[in-house]
């Protein structure tokens, strides 16, 4: 509790859940207290609708960006996006809001919250070199949970085909990926060349100095859709990496 605030007191964005009220009780626990939201989660949204259409899909993505953006710039990393922790507003103002910063960590402090061997995050979302201990971990780690989150918008279904935890983090260390046609036919080239891996399935989305296919091959992220503003998203994508 005593970290989410800290991260929480630094970042005012839309796109973030906002902090209300911090403290402790007189029993010694530690409570806090967010802003009210009405709507569901992305995981839900997912469950009982199925895939998005990328018109619906652009506006949750570019807000996430927005939010992630702004927590880099702070010097946050979240390290835990996924869809429980993204939420769908039922006023659509803003289309979503980051959720759940307690696995969040400034860049500038390195830490360890869990113990060794303890995986941190969830492992559908996450970067290769956060299975690593001694791997160093940044901004590309939580712009690659967003390409993974992406993938699920337009599929849904995981990026990693796994059927059990075993297979799945066998897939994480190989860099072992679907790719988006073979599961949704009819989307564009364009996007699949946006959720497609740098160099064509030799190493995962993000691993040491690569970046991720969501910002790498970000020109185009939609399909050819006249209500989407490209050039914005292109922007968005670019300042969240």
């Amino acid at each position: 509790f005593q970290r989410e605030a800290a991260v929480l007191r630094e970042i005012h964005h839309p796109a973030i859940v906002q902090l209300v009220a911090f403290g402790q009780a007189k029993d010694g626990t530690w409570w806090l207290a967010m802003e009210h939201l009405v709507g569901k989660t992305l995981k839900d949204r997912l469950s009982q609708g199925g895939p998005f259409v990328p018109r619906d899909a652009w506006p949750v993505l570019a807000t996430m960006c927005d939010g992630v953006a702004l927590a880099h710039a702070k010097g946050i990393l979240h390290r835990d996006l996924k869809p429980e922790n993204v939420l769908l507003l039922e006023s659509g103002l803003p289309p979503c809001k980051i959720l759940d910063f307690g696995l969040s960590r400034y860049t500038a402090k390195p830490d360890r919250i869990t113990a060794t061997g303890t995986v941190l995050g969830t492992p559908r979302y996450m970067a290769p070199e956060m299975l690593h201990e001694n791997a160093p971990i940044d901004e590309r780690a939580d712009v690659f949970a967003i390409g993974a989150i992406a993938f699920e918008m337009f599929t849904g279904r995981s990026v990693y085909p796994a059927e059990d935890f075993g297979q799945l983090f066998g897939c994480i260390l190989e860099g072992r990926t679907l790719s988006l046609r073979s599961v949704r036919p009819d989307a564009s080239p364009e996007l699949e060349r946006v959720l497609a891996r740098p160099d064509g399935g030799e190493a995962p989305w993000s691993v040491g100095e690569r970046d991720v296919e969501l910002h790498g091959r970000r020109r185009e992220i939609v399909d050819r859709d006249p209500a989407i503003d490209r050039d914005e998203l292109e922007q968005r994508l670019d300042a969240c990496a």
